[in-house]
C-alpha cells in the first residue's frame, strides 16, 4: 500500500445513467469522511454519462471501459478493485444516494471493530407514486450477512478481502445475482460483517431521475418525497416510531416499512 493511500477508494459502476448521475458523485464528494479516492467506471457507456462527471476535484478519476456493457456491476467492479489505492472499498450505485455521514459511520466501525465488511443501513425507496420504504442492513450479529442481503451502496470490505474471494464473479459464472454472490463466498471465507446501525443510504428504482436533492442539513433518516415525473427530493427527517428505535439492531432481510404518510416503521423478523 502507498504511504498516502486513501482510507476509502469509492467505486461508482456506470452504464448511461446521463445527467442523473450528478447527484450521486455530489453525495460522494460532500462526505465529511474526506479521506477517499473516488473511481467512476463506465461500463461501455455509450451516452453523455461521463460527461456529466464533475472535474477538477483531485480525488476523482474516471475509468472508462472500452468494450461494449458487460449487463452487470461486476466487471467494473472489478476494474475499480484492480485499480484502487484505498484500504476499504466502498461501492455506490449511479442511481442511490449517500447521506453525508455515510463514509463515517463505515469508517467508525473499521476502527473500533476491526471487522472485513462494515454495514450501514439503506433504504430502499418504492416505486413512483408510492410512499414505501424498506430498510436493510441493521443487525446485531455478523451471521445475518448469510441470510439477508444489503445492497453495494451500504456495505464497505477491506481490499484484501475481494483478492481472497477470487473478486466480482460474472453473471455468466454464477446462478445467484452477482451482488448476493460475492457477499455469501465473502461470509463462506469467514468475513466478519459489523452494522453502524443506524440509516446512510437511499436506493432508488432504477431509471429514477434526480432533478434536486438536499442532503447537507439531514440526519441519518430522513423522509423523502418525490416531486412532477420521476424525481424526487429529501425535504424533512422521518419520525421512526420508538418501538423501531429499541430494535435497531435485529437481524432483518427488509427489517423495517417505513410508511412516510403515516411515520410508522415496523420491523419484520
Amino acid at each position: 500500500m502507498m504511504p498516502d493511500a486513501p482510507f476509502f477508494t469509492i467505486v461508482v459502476a456506470t452504464f448511461n445513467r446521463g445527467r442523473h448521475i450528478v447527484p450521486t458523485i455530489e453525495a460522494a464528494l460532500g462526505q465529511t469522511f474526506t479521506d477517499f479516492e473516488l473511481l467512476v467506471v463506465g461500463d461501455g457507456v455509450t451516452d453523455d454519462t461521463l460527461d456529466h462527471v464533475p472535474q477538477g476535484d483531485r480525488r476523482l478519476r474516471v475509468i472508462e471501459l472500452a468494450t461494449l456493457s458487460s449487463g452487470s456491476q461486476a466487471k467494473p467492479n472489478n476494474a475499480g478493485i484492480a485499480a484502487a489505492r484505498g484500504r476499504y472499498v466502498a461501492y455506490l450505485g449511479h442511481d442511490d444516494i449517500w447521506m453525508p455521514d455515510h463514509l463515517a459511520a463505515l469508517a467508525q466501525v473499521f476502527e473500533k471493530a476491526g471487522c472485513d465488511v462494515a454495514v450501514s443501513g439503506c433504504a430502499y425507496h418504492g416505486p413512483p407514486g408510492t410512499d414505501l420504504l424498506i430498510i436493510t442492513g441493521l443487525f446485531r450479529n455478523s451471521s445475518a450477512a448469510r441470510r439477508h442481503f444489503f445492497p453495494p451502496s451500504s456495505f464497505a470490505h477491506q481490499l484484501s478481502l475481494a483478492s481472497q474471494i477470487g473478486g466480482w464473479r460474472t453473471p455468466q459464472t454464477t446462478r445467484a445475482p452477482v451482488d448476493a454472490d460475492f457477499l455469501l463466498r465473502s461470509v463462506d471465507a469467514g468475513a466478519r460483517f459489523i452494522s453502524t446501525g443506524r440509516v446512510t443510504v437511499h436506493s432508488l428504482p432504477p431509471g429514477t431521475g434526480i432533478f434536486r436533492i438536499s442532503t447537507s442539513h439531514l440526519p441519518n433518516n430522513a423522509k423523502c418525497s418525490r416531486q412532477s415525473g420521476a424525481a424526487l427530493s429529501i425535504v424533512e427527517p422521518a419520525r421512526i416510531t420508538s418501538s423501531a428505535r429499541r430494535r435497531p439492531a435485529r437481524s432483518c432481510a427488509l427489517p423495517m416499512k417505513i410508511m412516510t404518510q403515516s411515520s410508522r416503521a415496523t420491523c419484520f423478523v
